[in-house]
């Protein structure tokens, strides 16, 4: 065994104890923000709250499903996870690309949330006043680059943890 062969292991298990965690404390935030209602009746807090879920739904994706490896100078990717026992190489695939849509999503998330905030405090106008070129950027981020991830992934490589290492003991 090199080095790279323990550098992979130790990848392997900060991903899953990884997800596991970030699962764990953005369903935790929103357990707190459902039962502690704040003070004030904050506008903010309703995005800011489903937003976790989708966070939380990213690392199961990633760190639990897919333990996903990136192979440089390819569009492939190296999965170890949950999909690697269930034996389809389109799970690995669906996931990564469901990922990579959740995060553009919950980058829109941010947006309007970072928007809602700006126009309360510094426009001094309605709260979801917004532009003809907010709507355009907010449309490109929730819906016309989710679609596109989603439209193109179909082609992406996926290559069972498994194949990696048969390969190895052959050469």
């Amino acid at each position: 065994m090199n080095l790279n062969d323990y550098l992979m292991s130790g990848h392997d298990t900060m991903m899953f104890y990884g997800g596991i965690l970030a699962i764990i404390l953005n369903i935790g935030c929103f357990l707190l923000m459902h039962f502690v209602p704040t003070k004030k009746k904050d506008p903010y807090k309703f995005l800011m709250k489903w937003g976790r879920p989708v966070d939380a739904f990213i690392p199961f994706c990633m760190g639990l499903m897919t333990e996903s490896r990136n192979i440089a100078g390819d569009g492939a990717i190296v999965t170890r996870g949950l999909c690697r026992f269930l034996e389809n190489p389109w799970c690995g695939r669906l996931n990564f690309a469901i990922t990579l849509a959740l995060n553009n999503i919950l980058f829109g998330i941010i947006f309007t949330t970072g928007l809602m905030r700006y126009n309360v405090s510094i426009r001094e106008t309605a709260i979801f006043k917004t532009t003809l070129l907010e709507k355009f950027y907010l449309f490109i981020i929730v819906v016309v680059s989710p679609v596109a991830l989603l439209a193109t992934s179909y082609n992406l490589i996926v290559v069972d943890d498994n194949f990696i290492h048969k390969a190895k003991r052959t050469v």
